[in-house]
């Protein structure tokens, strides 16, 4: 039994599958009453819940909205469409299927969380990393409470995984041809398992997190509980590239800045990447030993000023930070 907004695409899928295994139903998860109606269907037409995989989850801002990434970009329409739609259907049809699985004395729920619940990162914006966090926090809650009822509950965080949201095919219900579709992902694959990854070779498709839900709901997984599974070819083990994200977080402050007709905030292009007013702080927290002689020592090249020389000449601030860099100041 599965579920969608797109009643065409999901009478194409279940058609795929053998007959009588697979059964579409058309339901929103921003609807509790359809996300139950979901559950009840499945319970009626096998008499039982032995799994269920909380899987729903796209873009954090609603249809025709921008995406709010920038923190400051935060509203009450975004925060309530995504707590929803990214935890709380998640929470809602674990809420349905307890009682179900309670009377059976076992089941095992499985969570589709991410790896910006464990990271930030460039890709996911606040409100998504957000609701992911709660989610794979509150797989554990709900590990605590079902374990004694015989029930499992674990969470699986793809990386990045050539699935709409990351090979721009989610759309908002635009529609894009086929061959589009097909190009698109072609190149995000080729991205994905040809260095983009740690794990080098073949993987970062929807499959690999599919074999990982398999296991948590198999019998294998029998003393599994309360886990956060990362599929994600390694990223989340191996540090990344943190100046390339300093850079694109000033260049987004910098728009953000220029949007909005604010004067926008001087930064330094040393290697510290902090802005000119705190490397000058840094500068006057450091005081030089006297020499014998009474008069102050050159200051030493420091990593938070060692920029100093390449500020434009002539500027207030650069000469007056090269002055006290090179010269050095008396108490």
């Amino acid at each position: 039994m599965f579920c969608g907004r797109n009643e065409e695409l999901g009478r194409e899928v279940e058609k795929r599958q053998p007959t009588g295994t697979a059964q579409f139903v058309r339901a929103d998860v921003l609807h509790e009453d359809e996300i139950k109606a979901v559950i009840d269907t499945a319970v009626d037409r096998w008499g039982r819940l032995d799994i269920l995989f909380n899987n729903a989850g796209g873009s954090s801002s609603p249809p025709g909205s921008p995406r709010a990434f920038n923190i400051e970009d935060v509203d009450e329409e975004t925060f309530k469409y995504s707590q929803w739609y990214l935890l709380g259907s998640c929470m809602v049809a674990t809420k349905h299927a307890s009682p179900i699985m309670r009377g059976q004395h076992s089941g095992s729920i499985i969570n589709n969380s991410s790896k910006g619940a464990h990271q930030a990162e460039v890709a996911a914006d606040p409100l998504y990393s957000a609701a992911k966090a709660g989610q794979s926090n509150y797989t554990k809650a709900a590990a605590m409470q079902l374990g004694p009822m015989g029930i499992r509950v674990n969470a699986v965080s793809p990386g990045a995984i050539a699935t709409p949201i990351f090979w721009g095919g989610h759309t908002h219900g635009q529609q894009i041809t086929k061959d589009h579709k097909k190009n698109r992902l072609a190149r995000f694959v080729r991205n994905v398992s040809g260095g983009m990854m740690p794990l080098k070779g073949a993987g970062g498709e929807a499959w690999d997190i599919a074999m990982a839900c398999v296991y948590l709901g198999s019998d294998e997984a029998r003393w599994v509980t309360g886990i956060d599974l990362v599929v994600d070819g390694g990223m989340l083990a191996v540090k990344g590239d943190h100046v390339g994200t300093s850079d694109q977080m000033r260049q987004m402050w910098e728009a953000h800045d220029e949007k909005l007709g604010r004067k926008p905030t001087p930064y330094c292009r040393a290697r510290c990447g902090r802005p000119l007013l705190t490397i000058l702080r840094l500068a006057n927290r450091r005081r030089p030993r006297r020499a014998p002689s009474g008069r102050a020592k050159p200051l030493r090249w420091h990593r938070a000023v060692g920029g100093a020389e390449r500020l434009r000449a002539g500027s207030p601030v650069g000469d007056a930070l090269r002055h006290r860099v090179v010269h050095g100041f008396r108490r």
